[in-house]
């Protein structure tokens, strides 16, 4: 058994002494096991405090403590003879390892996970008062974070456009316990960080400006001097971890990006002065909501219209993996937008989908091998049923006889019909590459990736097609949630033209090759290709016939920045160039429809509200993309 802490990183906002304690009760929790000749408990391995995404944070946010084990197991619950290897040998951290081989059953898993959190428990009982003075401790220290290590305060303008987005990230706050404040009037302070632009590079973003900023009356204080002013830190904070760091999961989760709100990082405590007051939710935005701002208002607004004509959305799982998929359905069901819930082998059985659906949304399923999962299933075998029975009365979402088949290539011709007759037809990261790899969006290609690392980080993106409806109501920058791949290109080559290079000769690699016996004629630059569409210099008279029409080109609608150092808003990036002026969202036209295809995951965690827009821009004017 696996008992945390480990290698790190460690959430930088958490207090040091949360922290020690992590360490003190995990090795009291392994000798307490060890003394009692329990084999192979441990602490130290590879595991991360950075994310605030395990459930023990609900812990480590209000200033108590959290336990966090990992048992050996099998993968059914069944007693089975078992070899032990790999991360289980003796390390200094792990002088008492497992023994080499196990008869192992589901009560030896329970049976550690039980003794491990009993000791804990006792420990907790036996040192209450210790734990008690600790509670006030780590809240007052809390409270003098705004007037020590700051900031002071996270203030949100009230007069800013996104106001559905702006009070979701308050609600959500104070769904957390923190203190959320109104200021009773307008106000101007100094000392806030930079926000969140492409025009400047990442270490210049978040410094301290001397420039005073004006904010409006009702806009929203998020008080540093609070019991869980940590908590307030770590969500609203920008994050930023070395390349060479592994690990566990997002690296950047920044909030005020994620939701695509305007947020000042202030460090002048005169700001805690200001006249405010504690806001208990509900009350009136300060800016109506006259047009579309890329805003969840705006679209719950929307979808709560009975007067005018909705399209019909079908959204697509696989029976391979539903966790991705199943963020996208919170989304949706957020704004109260209506949808069939369909899966793959539903779509493999349907010629006519056209008939039945204007929209059809397919989120990434998370596989490392998708597109041929996606088309073959699972492996054959035995059928797996998933049905409703006296036994799993709660499997009613979705059903069927059996999980192993997938989309088949019947269901990627009706796709492809689907498309064909007009219908939109929406994919993210692996579904994205599965559109392409089985040729419903033409002349797009994936760039496998070189060094790039990117796992789980906020980057800065521009509106290349601002004629495009899917970015209506979006500033030319956007921050967005993006995760190591994939990488697209767009056009007709497969590759960026080669590095030009000279023949062996005399001089250096710089200096022209002269063939002698002849004056030297310097040979003409190559012009600079702009057009990924633009046929090569060298193109043969007869090419013309594969040239595609402009009207059936894909179109970039969102890149990131062109610059690397530009690219970074929050969390690790390791070799951006790679990344660096490639599409996000492509409309990729086919037939009378059209191929929407994301390289991010713009629906994720209920938590990237700032780029749902780009999802609902494209459903609500599915039959005007053109």
């Amino acid at each position: 058994m696996y008992i945390s802490t480990g290698t790190g990183p460690y959430n930088a906002s958490l207090d040091p002494i949360m922290v020690d304690e992590w360490h003190r009760m995990a090795w009291h929790e392994v000798q307490e096991m060890t003394r009692r000749g329990v084999p192979g408990v441990w602490t130290w391995g590879f595991f991360d405090g950075w994310a605030p995404n395990y459930m023990f944070w609900t812990g480590m946010g209000h200033n108590t403590i959290g336990r966090f084990y990992e048992t050996f197991g099998n993968r059914f619950p069944s007693t089975e003879n078992r070899i032990v290897r790999g991360q289980s040998d003796r390390e200094w951290y792990r002088t008492n390892p497992p023994l080499p081989t196990v008869k192992w059953s589901l009560r030896n898993n329970i049976n550690y996970q039980q003794s491990g959190l009993l000791f804990a428990l006792s420990d907790m009982a036996e040192r209450r008062q210790h734990f008690l003075e600790q509670f006030w401790l780590l809240s007052k220290r809390s409270v003098a974070k705004a007037t020590t290590e700051g900031p002071a305060a996270w203030v949100f303008d009230g007069a800013q456009k996104r106001q559905g987005q702006l009070r979701d990230l308050m609600t959500l706050l104070r769904m957390h316990g923190v203190e959320v404040n109104v200021a009773d009037d307008a106000f101007a302070v100094n000392g806030s960080g930079a926000p969140p632009s492409p025009a400047a590079a990442a270490e210049d973003r978040g410094a301290p400006q001397k420039k005073a900023t004006t904010f409006a009356k009702g806009s929203f204080v998020v008080r540093m001097d609070q019991p869980y002013s940590r908590l307030a830190d770590t969500m609203l904070d920008t994050q930023y971890v070395r390349s060479d760091e592994k690990v566990y999961d997002d690296t950047g989760w920044t909030l005020g990006y994620l939701k695509n709100v305007e947020f000042k990082r202030i460090v002048d405590p005169e700001v805690l002065k200001v006249p405010m007051h504690l806001w208990e939710g509900g009350g009136q935005a300060i800016l109506p909501v006259p047009k579309n701002n890329a805003d969840t208002d705006y679209f719950r607004a929307y979808w709560a219209d009975a007067t005018t004509k909705k399209p019909r959305i079908a959204l697509m799982h696989t029976w391979l993996r539903t966790q991705d998929e199943g963020w996208w359905r919170l989304a949706l069901e957020s704004m109260g937008v209506p949808y069939t819930y369909i899966s793959t082998q539903d779509c493999s059985r349907t010629p006519n989908l056209r008939e039945k659906f204007d929209v059809i949304l397919f989120p990434p399923t998370g596989g490392n091998n998708a597109s041929q999962e996606i088309v073959n299933g699972l492996p054959p075998g035995p059928p797996l049923p998933w049905k409703k029975t006296e036994l799993t009365p709660n499997l009613t979402v979705d059903q069927t006889d059996d999980m192993r088949p997938g989309l088949g290539m019947s269901g990627v011709e009706n796709l492809m019909r689907f498309v064909d007759d007009g219908g939109l037809l929406i994919t993210a990261r692996d579904t994205s590459v599965w559109a392409i790899d089985y040729g419903l969006a033409r002349w797009v290609r994936v760039v496998p990736p070189q060094k790039l690392r990117a796992p789980g980080t906020i980057l800065s993106a521009s509106v290349t097609d601002k004629t495009s409806a899917i970015v209506t109501g979006y500033d030319e920058a956007i921050p967005l949630y993006f995760s190591n791949t994939p990488i697209f290109r767009v056009g007709l080559t497969q590759e960026p033209p080669a590095t030009e290079s000279r023949p062996s000769g005399r001089g250096g690699k710089s200096d022209p090759d002269v063939p002698q016996g002849r004056p030297y004629v310097p040979v003409p630059e190559k012009p600079k290709v702009e057009d990924p569409f633009q046929p090569p210099e060298d193109a043969p008279w007869n090419s013309e016939f594969a040239m595609t029409r402009p009207e059936d080109r894909p179109r970039v609608v969102v890149s990131f920045a062109k610059q690397a150092d530009h690219l970074l808003l929050s969390g690790m990036l390791d070799n951006g160039d790679e990344l660096a002026g490639k599409p996000v969202v492509i409309d990729a036209p086919r037939g009378r429809g059209h191929v929407l295809l994301f390289a991010n995951n713009p629906m994720w965690r209920q938590n990237t509200q700032g780029s749902y827009a780009l999802v609902m821009n494209a459903i609500m004017n599915w039959d005007r993309l053109r």
